[in-house]
């Protein structure tokens, strides 16, 4: 099968934003009624831009990194941001209880949770970084 990508997954993507920089990749939710397509390009930028922000935050390779988002374009850029990184990505049903995330969090030993308003980490006790990229 000589078209099957056998590169890392931020790889891949650069190549398509490449090949299809013009090409729709998804559909990002503006409001309630309103969609606006982003481009393979467009998306690739969002993931590089991310990224940066993740490592200045002190985000490292194999760092563990919650994700805390419902389905979205913010969770698909922070996904593919992480990966970039070479951070693991881990993500949580938002209806677990309380009790079950303290419980995950303390044994899987995750670095930060990135949410879609604020980056926490035991990192650092406060990082603002970039709210145009928190925000949804």
């Amino acid at each position: 099968m000589q078209d099957r990508i056998t590169k890392t997954i931020p790889e891949a993507l650069r190549i398509m934003a490449l090949k299809w920089p013009e090409h729709p990749i998804m559909a990002k939710q503006l409001s309630a009624n309103s969609w606006q397509d982003i481009t393979y390009k467009e998306f690739w930028e969002d993931v590089q831009k991310a990224a940066q922000i993740l490592r200045a935050a002190g985000i490292k390779p194999t760092d563990k990194v919650v994700i805390l988002a419902k389905p979205s374009y913010f969770w698909q850029i922070a996904d593919k941001a992480l990966a970039l990184v070479g951070a693991i990505s881990i993500s949580f049903d938002l209806d677990i209880t309380k009790e079950a995330f303290d419980l995950y969090l303390e044994q899987l030993c995750v670095s930060a949770i990135l949410s879609q308003n604020k980056l926490e980490t035991s990192l650092t006790d406060n990082i603002q970084k970039s709210e145009s990229f928190y925000s949804t």
